[in-house]
């Protein structure tokens, strides 16, 4: 997939925000150390997860609401290639993290924020560090672990496809943005969809509440990869949402997250779910 770059200005929101907000910043996030000190404090806190001996960098967003101790919803969300590394801080500035930071009253959630170091590895390489992210978080934190949700863009949109069928008891909903099935063996844009991919995906989420999104104009992920899946998961029984932007090219994921679609929001779809 061709590489994106983050905006300036989003990655100066996210400074200001834990410069100014976060107490501390510097927080190990949940780890297999159970003597690991867990933020409480609303913000952004930075930090780490580890699994198999190998650390990725993971951001926490904790909201206001959270010092009052109720079990909260949480998201999960995958961020793309153009986030990718090992600062911490660049998968903040697309997505989710900016949509929450934009309008905080309308995302009263917990936000789990990790880090793929590696453009040219799949979310799936680091499945082991997303199940100890969510099994410490709904430890350590005031999670309600039947609100869980899951949601990324491009790479990450391909990983919630993939995730969710490794973990299909997990969330409540999920919502993959501009995503696609099976990992590119070269680079370049993704043509076409694999429908046994498709398939095999969707046998395994079939009862899972899905809201998909996809740009009409995206020529490095084309729509056909949300219309398989989401054609495969209506052939298997299951009752799927997509909303396809005209006009819009790779980057579906600000209409996605920042806009009411039909006068719902995903921030409002996502609070109608609790896990079955």
């Amino acid at each position: 997939m061709p590489p994106r770059h983050p905006a300036k200005s989003g990655l100066a929101v996210i400074l200001a925000v834990v410069l100014s907000a976060c107490a501390p910043t510097t927080t190990t996030m949940p780890t297999n150390d159970a003597t690991t000190t867990t933020p409480r404090t609303p913000g952004i806190h930075l930090g780490s997860i580890e699994s198999g001996g190998s650390s990725i960098p993971a951001a926490v967003y904790l909201p206001h609401e959270v010092s009052g101790g109720t079990p909260m919803p949480c998201i999960l969300f995958l961020h793309g290639r153009g986030e990718c590394g090992t600062d911490g801080l660049r998968q903040l500035t697309q997505g989710v993290p900016q949509a929450v930071l934009n309008r905080p009253d309308e995302w009263p959630f917990i936000v789990l924020i990790p880090q793929k170091p590696d453009p040219s590895r799949p979310w799936a390489d680091y499945h082991g560090h997303l199940d100890a992210l969510i099994e410490r978080s709904v430890r350590t934190l005031p999670i309600d672990p039947e609100r869980l949700y899951l949601t990324g863009l491009s790479q990450g949109g391909h990983g919630v496809w993939h995730y969710a069928a490794h973990r299909p008891g997990t969330f409540a909903a999920i919502a993959p943005v501009c995503g696609f099935q099976d990992w590119p063996t070269t680079p370049g844009p993704r043509p076409s969809p694999a429908s046994s991919t498709a398939a095999r995906l969707a046998s395994a989420i079939t009862g899972l509440p899905v809201w998909a999104f996809h740009g009409e104009a995206d020529t490095v992920v084309t729509p056909e990869h949300t219309r398989a899946m989401i054609a495969a998961l209506r052939e298997a029984g299951g009752s799927p949402r997509a909303t396809f932007f005209p006009g819009v090219g790779h980057n579906a994921w600000d209409p996605a997250y920042r806009n009411a679609h039909d006068g719902l929001t995903l921030a409002s779809w996502f609070l109608s779910h609790r896990r079955r």
